[in-house]
């Protein structure tokens, strides 16, 4: 049987929401699933652009971005954890 990529994505992003993960640790391990490890046949076309916008933001994502990083959509990591909160919800449906 297959790993469940979904539950894997969803359980790192709960982990990093409930403060168990650092953003540094969300990111790597996201990004390592997401694009390394995962099949590109393991979600559904709509999940695949739900789950793919949570790696893009994350990579548009700093510690402390500067103005001009700000002006080219970069976000901090209190900006990205609130966003993906609301996100989260919303691929809870």
């Amino acid at each position: 049987m297959s790993p469940d990529f979904k539950a894997m994505l969803a359980q790192m992003t709960d982990a990093f929401l409930g403060g168990k993960l650092t953003f540094e640790a969300f990111q790597e391990a996201y990004s390592r699933t997401f694009i390394d490890e995962m099949p590109d046949d393991a979600l559904s076309a709509t999940e695949l652009e739900q789950y793919g916008e949570v790696h893009e933001k994350a990579e548009w994502t700093a510690r402390a971005p500067s103005k001009e990083d700000r002006d080219h959509g970069w976000m901090d990591v209190a900006e990205f954890t609130n966003w993906l909160r609301a996100h989260r919800a919303k691929l809870r449906g």
